[in-house]
């Protein structure tokens, strides 16, 4: 019997989850979360895209501020 390699076939959903995590993160870079959400954009996932971040989030990126501290 000979060993063929399996070929890993990513699940969409969790590809498509781990875009909308990288808009997320604060420790995302501005070009990783352009490509996130260009990803989500041409794979249909509009509202994803373009409303997955709160705007108190964004303010706060524009600002350079560092994210809510949590107890």
């Amino acid at each position: 019997m000979t060993y063929r390699p399996h070929r890993h076939i990513p699940d969409k959903e969790r590809v498509i989850a781990g875009y909308k995590s990288a808009l997320n993160n604060p420790s995302t870079s501005s070009e990783g979360r352009a490509h996130a959400r260009k990803q989500l954009l041409m794979k249909g996932h509009i509202k994803d895209a373009l409303f997955s971040t709160s705007i108190d989030t964004r303010i706060r990126r524009m600002l350079g501020l560092r994210a809510k501290r949590r107890h």
